[in-house]
């Protein structure tokens, strides 16, 4: 099943930033690790957040976004993307 896309809920300057990072050319080993990482420091909601992102975009066949994380979790959109962002930034120090 897959959700319907909604021009009124989708931000692309957030939700594609994430979408880069874990586009095919990142590697999974460096997403598994970037999420290690986010645990063993402590931050769950942004392995939370990840988790579902991925889960999402998986169960859909195509990009979840910021709002549709944040009403599975139950917390807002502006707090998926702040986990986003820091996830990207540790990502990108892999």
């Amino acid at each position: 099943m897959s959700v319907a896309f909604d021009d009124e809920r989708y931000e692309p300057a957030a939700d594609d930033e994430i979408v880069t990072l874990l586009d095919r050319r990142s590697a999974e080993s460096d997403i598994r690790q970037a999420l290690k990482d986010a645990g063993d420091a402590g931050e769950m909601g942004v392995v939370n957040v990840v988790a579902t992102w991925v889960g999402l975009t998986k169960a859909n066949g195509g990009e979840a976004n910021s709002r549709e994380v944040a009403a599975r979790l139950g917390v807002s959109h502006t707090t998926v993307q702040r986990a986003l962002r820091s996830f990207a930034q540790r990502l990108r120090g892999l």
